[in-house]
């Protein structure tokens, strides 16, 4: 596939297509110069046609071509010529004008400069691809944190939900890592949705059973909540997970207003066999 490029300095004054034309007629005049062909008139030249031009250039359409040509010879850039040996030959023959000469030189002069340290020092190429790569002593340290993670909430999940409901194949150390980027909010919705979501996994086949990271993920919850409340009397629902409550409420002490007075003050809803309870020794259930 060929390369096409251009002088900027020659783009500046005649625009991209004209600057890619000349650059493919200087190069074919400097080969010709090099192999001492077409010398005509004291300079070297090269031949083309505006459907020759095309081929090389598919991008161009004619008359992009034809205006690139004309610009490119009133600016100087480029000459014509007629060294075609049949009358009929209608070819047109292009050597390099007085303009080409000069930015020639100057390009020469700029390369010099550079190459003498006379001109200003480039900036370093910015590093285009920066050390993203995690630090593993960090990620050990993370996966650490989730091995010893004692959340009673997060217990209360396996010991209810996924010790019954395990798909097959499913990690529960990615349900986890979903688990604890929840809000608290989040986290009290989820578990008090889940004697609900319980019954619903189960009556799916193990191969059916949603992915917990991804149920997670997706707030799965929020459609097991709205489920049951189109399902559900006036009388249902006034009933509540209290053991749910409980067990947020002694993971950070969250105690909804709307759950009524909280437990040990006078007039709570919750059962007292419930509050009374201690919880057991969770260590080994939250190991993976």
């Amino acid at each position: 596939m060929a390369l096409h490029s251009f002088d900027p300095e020659v783009a500046k004054i005649v625009g991209v297509n004209a600057a890619t034309i000349y650059q493919n007629i200087a190069f074919w005049i400097e080969k010709n110069q090099a192999n001492e062909k077409h010398l005509y008139d004291g300079q070297y030249w090269t031949y083309n046609s505006v459907k020759a031009f095309g081929e090389q250039f598919p991008y161009l359409s004619a008359d992009q071509i034809r205006n690139a040509l004309k610009k490119l010879v009133e600016q100087g850039f480029i000459v014509k010529g007629d060294y075609n040996k049949a009358n009929f030959d209608k070819t047109r023959w292009y050597g390099l004008g007085k303009k080409a000469n000069s930015i020639c030189e100057k390009s020469q002069m700029e390369m010099v400069k550079k190459a003498n340290g006379v001109g200003k020092n480039p900036e370093p190429i910015p590093d285009s691809k920066p050390n993203i790569k995690p630090d593993r002593n960090q990620k050990r340290s993370i996966d650490q944190r989730y091995q010893d993670e004692t959340d009673p909430l997060w217990v209360y999940f396996v010991q209810n939900v996924w010790a019954h409901c395990w798909r097959t194949g499913d990690s529960r150390k990615n349900a986890f890592k979903s688990f604890a980027k929840l809000t608290k909010p989040q986290k009290q919705a989820l578990v008090e949705a889940l004697p609900a979501a319980k019954r619903l996994f189960l009556t799916k086949d193990n191969d059916f059973r949603p992915m917990m990271a991804t149920w997670i993920n997706r707030n799965g919850w929020e459609e097991i909540q709205n489920r049951s409340a189109a399902h559900q009397s006036p009388d249902q629902s006034a009933s509540v997970d209290w053991e749910a409550r409980i067990a947020h409420w002694r993971s950070d002490n969250t105690w909804l207003p709307s759950w009524g007075p909280r437990p040990g003050e006078h007039g709570c809803q919750a059962p007292a066999d419930l509050i009374e309870t201690k919880p057991q020794d969770t260590t080994q259930n939250t190991l993976f």
